[in-house]
């Protein structure tokens, strides 16, 4: 008889912890839900901690859309250059993504084809949670990455890539480059 209280008892508490753990957040996870982190509030990340250097610039004419590339430039203020935080949802776990400014669903995209993959802008919804969630130290300037998933077994970071004529191409490599916060609204590095 006290053998099988044990066991009953061992098996509610093992129930117990086992419904108290949270979903396990998975590289695959589908997002749901895409918004901003706080007030709208633009930041640029540049190659040095001056913004005579190149930063990560949106390459495009017109507004970001889906498949648009990222690639450093000089800086010209322009809102193609402007980043938020974002809050993101996947199988019930939050992180964080980094959106364009004004358009918190568009986001920092690792396009994982070959070894050194695109760095562009994708829909947050729909999209895998590895692909877009950005890690960047709290220092203010480091190295930005994501998730290991699928045929990249190790972190991607974003790397300067082959020139083009004003700056450079970015991709995702094992390497990275670092890059450093820039507070727009502020007009100061982190």
């Amino acid at each position: 008889m006290k053998k099988k209280k044990l066991l009953s008892i061992v098996l509610c508490t093992v129930l117990v912890f086992a419904l108290a753990v949270p979903a396990f957040a998975a590289a695959n996870d589908k997002v749901t839900d895409c918004v901003y982190m706080g007030p709208s509030h633009p930041f640029a990340l540049f190659t040095q901690r001056n913004t005579s250097s190149k930063l990560i610039n949106q390459y495009t004419s017109g507004r970001p859309k889906a498949g648009t590339p990222l690639t450093t430039w000089s800086w010209t203020g322009d809102s193609s250059q402007w980043f938020e935080s974002a809050l993101f949802t996947a199988n019930g776990s939050t992180g964080e993504a980094w959106c364009v400014w004004g358009n918190p669903n568009l986001v920092v995209n690792c396009k994982r084809v070959g070894t050194s993959p695109e760095v562009n802008l994708q829909p947050a919804v729909n999209n895998l949670r590895a692909d877009i969630e950005i890690f960047f130290p709290n220092t203010g300037s480091g190295k930005i990455r994501v998730a290991p998933r699928h045929v990249h077994s190790s972190n991607m970071y974003i790397t300067l890539g082959a020139s083009m004529s004003g700056g450079n191409y970015l991709n995702w490599t094992t390497s990275g480059t670092t890059f450093y916060m820039y507070d727009v609204g502020n007009n100061r590095f982190y």
